[in-house]
């Protein structure tokens, strides 16, 4: 899977409200924590503007 194809699931994920999943997916990435969730929060971000 590209990188933009895990960005655009990922986009979905959290447009979903699946944000555990959302969580998961960013961890096998390599990214958890509060950079995690402040990735989620500028996607959700994003979907408001």
């Amino acid at each position: 899977m590209s990188q933009q194809e895990r960005f655009n699931y990922l986009q979905s994920l959290v447009s979903d409200r699946q944000l555990t999943e959302s969580l998961e997916m960013l961890e096998k990435s390599g990214i958890s924590g509060d950079f995690a969730l402040f990735i989620i929060q500028n996607i959700q971000t994003l979907e408001v503007a």
